[in-house]
């Protein structure tokens, strides 16, 4: 036997996910509204602390004492054809075992 809740019961209450105990309306706003309360403080301080940061960067940036030099690696053809070799082997490789699957169905084909 099934139990049915009048259209008013159903609409002021909620179910939480985990225990399944009812929920206000209210009350599930109000914790709505706090979390929106929390995420917006910390989109605050997290604002803020970028922008201290960027002081920071500017400040630093000003003194000659302390100078940073990065190093970059150029790729050469030899390298991408190192790398992309294998990667175009096994695509082959995987349409070849799809096409062979397709035209012999009940052939078990293994590598």
């Amino acid at each position: 036997m099934t139990r049915r809740r009048s259209m008013s019961q159903q609409n002021s209450e909620f179910q939480c996910p985990f225990c399944r105990h009812p929920i206000s309306l209210y009350d599930r706003f109000q914790r709505n509204y706090q979390l929106i309360e929390i995420l917006d403080q910390s989109k605050q301080l997290e604002l803020d602390d970028s922008q201290d940061v960027e002081n920071d960067d500017m400040d630093s940036a000003s003194s000659d004492d302390e100078c940073v030099t990065v190093e970059t690696q150029e790729t050469t053809d030899e390298d991408f054809i190192e790398n992309i070799v294998p990667l175009v082997f096994a695509i082959l490789t995987a349409l070849v075992m799809i096409i062979l699957r397709k035209i012999f169905p009940n052939v078990h084909i293994r590598i």
